[in-house]
């Protein structure tokens, strides 16, 4: 090796070390700068104040002071580099910037799910918090150049659910009849689930695009596909048909798409289903004849109208809600028979069966012990016993053990944030 060669060398590690020295040098110089800034007054009585007011407000929230001495130093070196060459700051700006950034922030929730032993799987399929549907609450948009009465932000429709749906917010920035809306939505691509369209007034109430609102207009539209109902989780082909008719509409009469959805919608609604399997459970208390024989139906009947149930078409008794007159359990023959009003009247019955819909009733707790009561009144006047699917009897044990299953499920429900017997209940376990 040349003597030229080996002082080139010395040269660039020499080089090297001093670039090495100088940012050791900068980097220290820049740490003691901003030290001394942060560095606050020993006895501030406002600074005291302010930090027992934090605590008490907080208590649970830890910010590491490492974490943003850190946070600031990096913030100090990036501003000494740009403020010293300002070309270089540049380039290594563009070369590390990412190539594209996702549009919407998302968020999916795991969740465990059980099957109690003692009910029936009824299908494949807000309290706790408002907290836990507060974490699905989309980013409000506002319109483009509304009218004066529509300048509100634009919110979700109630007849839509993130946890649950599918959601997109298409806003115009001149509004278009319902009519012309209908018409840009034609044809309509076929889904397997639920689909609700809506439009937004000038007045911020959301409508359901019907022929009754052809002539009313609309400053933006809501399409909301359920991802899960007793039958299953919404499929691609579903996810896909959403998005390409959404662009589609955009394309023909323009607006912004603003999606409310979860990082993977696809695998949320198998998730979602999942958990529906878990919670997806009816309740069966059986009536079986005793020793007596058959019961006449003229007796059933009249116990059960005395207790508030009442006949319907299909041929079963229902105890409703007297606030939404949603049915909160049924009375049906054993025998799969329609307890039609000739049957009551002249027919005998071997045994009747009580049924409660667990997902989809409110206070289920409640509502059991009322059908726990029935099914004792139905003992001693129809000479009949209480058993369940076993044609085992239920006895005070067996009914506590049922009512323990019971609160594990609605808590379970709960921690999710679907609540038991509400509107999302009602579509999920449908």
């Amino acid at each position: 090796m040349s003597q030229l060669q080996i002082g080139l060398i010395s040269l660039g590690v020499l080089i090297i070390l001093g670039v090495l020295l100088f940012n050791w040098w900068q980097e220290r110089n820049i740490r003691r700068e901003m030290y001394r800034r942060f560095e606050g007054p020993i006895d501030d009585v406002l600074m005291k104040e302010l930090q027992s007011s934090d605590q008490k407000a907080d208590e649970d929230f830890h910010i590491d002071p490492e974490v943003v001495v850190e946070h600031e130093q990096a913030s100090m070196i990036e501003w000494a580099v740009t403020s010293t060459d300002p070309a270089t700051a540049q380039t290594e700006q563009t070369e590390t910037a990412p190539d594209d950034m996702p549009d919407t922030q998302r968020a999916s929730s795991d969740e465990a799910h059980f099957i109690p032993e003692t009910m029936q799987k009824t299908g494949t399929s807000s309290d706790i918090a408002a907290a836990a549907t507060e974490d699905f609450a989309p980013t409000p948009i506002r319109l483009s150049d509304p009218p004066p009465a529509a300048r509100d932000e634009v919110r979700l429709p109630p007849e839509v659910d993130p946890q649950i749906d599918e959601i997109a917010l298409l806003v115009f920035q001149n509004s278009f009849s319902g009519m012309e809306i209908r018409n840009a939505l034609q044809p309509l691509p076929i889904f397997s689930k639920s689909v609700r369209w809506l439009g937004r007034d000038a007045n911020g109430a959301w409508h359901a695009l019907t022929r009754e609102q052809e002539q009313n207009s609309f400053y933006a539209i809501a399409c909301a596909l359920q991802l899960v109902d007793r039958s299953g989780p919404a499929n691609g082909e579903d996810l896909r048909n959403l998005h390409v008719k959404m662009e589609d509409v955009a394309d023909r009469i323009g607006g912004k798409i603003e999606w409310v959805e979860h990082t993977d919608p696809l695998h949320y609604a198998r998730e979602l289903d999942q958990f529906c399997l878990g919670v997806d459970v009816t309740i069966s208390l059986r009536l079986i004849a005793g020793p007596d024989g058959p019961f006449a139906g003229t007796k059933l009947r009249g116990v059960a109208e005395a207790n508030g149930l009442s006949l319907k078409e299909d041929g079963r008794f229902y105890y409703q809600s007297p606030e939404t007159g949603e049915p909160l359990y049924a009375l049906a023959c054993l025998d799969q028979r329609a307890l039609t009003t000739e049957v009551l009247r002249t027919g005998l019955l071997r045994g009747v069966v009580l049924m409660m819909d667990v997902p989809r009733v409110p206070k289920g707790i409640e509502v059991f012990n009322q059908m726990v009561l029935l099914g004792r009144k139905f003992e001693t006047v129809l000479g009949c016993r209480l058993m369940d699917e076993n044609q085992h009897p239920l006895g005070d044990v067996e009914i506590d053990k049922i009512r323990q299953q019971l609160r594990v499920i609605y808590s379970s429900m709960f921690a999710r944030g679907i609540i038991p017997g509400s509107p999302t209940a009602l579509r999920l376990f449908s």
